[in-house]
Protein backbone atom coordinates (compact mmCIF):
# COMPACT_ATOMS: atom_id res chain seq x y z
CA UNK A 1 0.00 0.00 0.00
CA UNK A 2 2.05 2.64 -1.33
CA UNK A 3 1.20 6.51 -1.99
CA UNK A 4 3.37 8.31 -4.20
CA UNK A 5 3.28 12.51 -4.68
CA UNK A 6 3.26 14.31 -7.61
CA UNK A 7 6.23 16.61 -7.93
CA UNK A 8 4.65 20.05 -7.84
CA UNK A 9 6.20 21.52 -10.24
CA UNK A 10 4.61 20.36 -13.62
CA UNK A 11 1.51 22.30 -15.36
CA UNK A 12 -1.24 19.96 -15.36
CA UNK A 13 -4.21 19.92 -17.56
CA UNK A 14 -6.98 17.52 -18.42
CA UNK A 15 -8.07 17.84 -22.32
CA UNK A 16 -11.22 15.70 -23.56
CA UNK A 17 -10.49 13.35 -20.34
CA UNK A 18 -6.57 13.30 -21.11
CA UNK A 19 -4.25 14.13 -18.22
CA UNK A 20 -1.54 16.32 -20.17
CA UNK A 21 2.03 17.13 -18.06
CA UNK A 22 4.42 19.96 -18.89
CA UNK A 23 7.32 20.02 -17.56
CA UNK A 24 9.20 23.14 -18.10
CA UNK A 25 12.23 22.72 -17.31
CA UNK A 26 13.22 19.81 -19.35
CA UNK A 27 10.36 21.34 -21.77
CA UNK A 28 8.90 17.96 -22.16
CA UNK A 29 5.08 17.12 -22.39
CA UNK A 30 3.40 14.14 -21.32
CA UNK A 31 0.10 13.04 -22.35
CA UNK A 32 -1.85 9.90 -21.23
CA UNK A 33 -4.53 7.77 -22.37
CA UNK A 34 -7.91 7.11 -20.81
CA UNK A 35 -6.33 4.16 -18.26
CA UNK A 36 -3.27 6.42 -17.33
CA UNK A 37 -5.50 9.66 -16.81
CA UNK A 38 -7.52 7.67 -14.74
CA UNK A 39 -4.65 6.40 -12.26
CA UNK A 40 -3.05 10.06 -12.57
CA UNK A 41 -6.45 11.60 -11.24
CA UNK A 42 -6.16 8.87 -8.68
CA UNK A 43 -3.03 9.64 -7.44
CA UNK A 44 -3.71 13.68 -7.46
CA UNK A 45 -6.60 12.36 -4.93
CA UNK A 46 -4.26 10.97 -2.46
CA UNK A 47 -5.44 7.03 -3.16
CA UNK A 48 -2.65 4.18 -2.51
CA UNK A 49 -1.81 1.91 -5.37
CA UNK A 50 -3.83 -1.20 -4.49
CA UNK A 51 -6.86 1.04 -4.04
CA UNK A 52 -6.36 2.62 -7.78
CA UNK A 53 -5.93 -1.13 -8.85
CA UNK A 54 -9.06 -2.05 -7.31
CA UNK A 55 -10.82 1.35 -8.54
CA UNK A 56 -9.43 0.47 -12.33
CA UNK A 57 -10.29 -3.28 -11.86
CA UNK A 58 -13.94 -2.29 -11.82
CA UNK A 59 -13.77 0.62 -14.42
CA UNK A 60 -12.72 -0.88 -16.99
CA UNK A 61 -13.93 -4.44 -16.39
CA UNK A 62 -10.23 -6.71 -16.06
CA UNK A 63 -8.74 -8.70 -13.54
CA UNK A 64 -7.36 -7.41 -10.88
CA UNK A 65 -3.98 -8.96 -11.33
CA UNK A 66 -4.12 -7.22 -14.58
CA UNK A 67 -5.15 -4.19 -13.11
CA UNK A 68 -2.53 -4.41 -10.38
CA UNK A 69 0.16 -4.93 -13.08
CA UNK A 70 -0.91 -1.98 -15.64
CA UNK A 71 -0.92 0.24 -12.35
CA UNK A 72 2.33 -0.76 -11.25
CA UNK A 73 3.89 -0.05 -14.76
CA UNK A 74 2.47 3.29 -14.85
CA UNK A 75 3.69 4.02 -11.72
CA UNK A 76 7.21 3.22 -13.07
CA UNK A 77 7.14 4.95 -15.70
CA UNK A 78 6.08 7.77 -13.64
CA UNK A 79 8.29 7.58 -11.51
CA UNK A 80 11.58 6.62 -14.19
CA UNK A 81 10.35 10.64 -15.39
CA UNK A 82 11.02 11.89 -12.16
CA UNK A 83 6.88 12.85 -12.24
CA UNK A 84 6.30 11.26 -8.93
CA UNK A 85 8.23 10.07 -5.78
CA UNK A 86 7.17 7.75 -3.04
CA UNK A 87 5.46 8.93 0.34
CA UNK A 88 8.26 8.26 3.19
CA UNK A 89 6.27 6.53 5.79
CA UNK A 90 7.50 7.69 9.62
CA UNK A 91 8.60 4.41 11.23
CA UNK A 92 6.99 3.35 14.25
CA UNK A 93 8.80 2.33 17.11
CA UNK A 94 7.25 -0.93 18.42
Amino acid sequence: MTKMLIKNDFVIDKIAGEVSIFDSINSLLYTFNGPGSFIFEKLKKGFDTNSIAMLMSKKYQIPLKQAVNDVSDFLKYLLKNKIIFPLKQKKTNK
